[in-house]
């Protein structure tokens, strides 16, 4: 209705604000006296051929206008998320996927939507990237899949080999690829996250870290060997020696979300990686 009294204002009449904004012009003066009702006063002097303001009309048009602003400000906003121009995305991410992908994926939203900040927390492991998103702490979660939890959305993203790093002195006598039962011997590294998840045969492990850049590390400089995706081990390894494994290890990893509509931030960043969400 303020955007009906504002018409009236400025086209002086009900004829031409009813022809402005393409209502009939009973349903517009029907709303001016809603409006009135509601306001208790009258807003327009009716005794002449014009529609003249009355002093409580004057002073509500300074605050309908004020209320016009603050509407269009709020729908510019709105809008700037809708069309991807500002958001945020709440991420949880299990360790070591914050070096592998992310930083790609990173990259790829800052180049395809430089207004949205992405949020990456990093829990203990999978179970608690799970947790974060089932009690709504983040939107998303990056993990391994398949995750068994109910009700929960999952989207796969990538299929990664892990394979052996080794510096270069246990390297010698180390098959390729090397059988994961003859490697009860083989000094590993490795990060307390990993040690979850690492076959039951590495008996010998000498190094637990907190963080894997002191895992490299330690495996530069001859402590010992270590898991590694290979893509970030052929990256960021590339003075130490790198062995398949027999059987192969791999892991799926991918997006976990709860049910419901996804905000368009979330759902711009799992299109820049590739992910189709599908109709919500």
């Amino acid at each position: 209705m303020v955007q009906y009294f504002l018409a009236v204002v400025e086209h002086g009449g009900i004829t031409k604000a009813a022809a402005a904004l393409y209502i009939a012009q009973p349903s517009l003066s029907q709303a001016i006296r809603t409006l009135e009702r509601r306001l208790g006063v009258e807003l327009f002097d009716r005794s002449g051929r014009n529609l003249v303001l009355t002093p409580a009309g004057s002073a509500f048009e300074a605050a309908a206008r004020r209320i016009q602003e603050d509407l269009l400000r709020a729908r510019e906003e709105v809008l700037s998320v809708r069309n991807l121009k500002a958001g945020r995305i709440e991420l949880a991410a299990m360790p070591g996927l914050e070096a592998d992908p992310l930083p790609e994926l990173a990259s790829r939203l800052r180049s395809q939507h430089p207004g949205l900040l992405l949020s990456i927390r990093t829990p203990d492991g999978a179970a608690e990237v799970v947790s974060e998103v089932r009690r709504g702490r983040v939107e998303l979660g990056l993990t391994d899949l398949p995750v068994h939890a109910a009700k929960l959305r999952t989207w796969p993203l990538q299929t990664q080999e892990l394979v052996l790093v080794l510096p270069v002195g246990l390297a010698d006598g180390v098959a390729d690829p090397v059988p994961l039962d003859t490697m009860g011997d083989l000094p590993m590294v490795t990060t307390e996250a990993d040690l979850r998840v690492l076959p039951d045969t590495l008996a010998s492990i000498v190094v637990v870290s907190a963080q894997r850049p002191a895992t490299w590390d330690l495996v530069r400089a001859g402590a010992g060997a270590t898991f590694s995706t290979r893509r970030l081990a052929e990256r960021d390894l590339a003075d130490a020696v790198v062995r398949s494994t027999v059987p192969r290890l791999e892991r799926t990893i991918g997006f976990v979300a709860r049910p419901g509509p996804l905000s368009p931030a979330a759902r711009a960043f799992l299109a820049v990686a590739g992910v189709e969400v599908g109709s919500e």
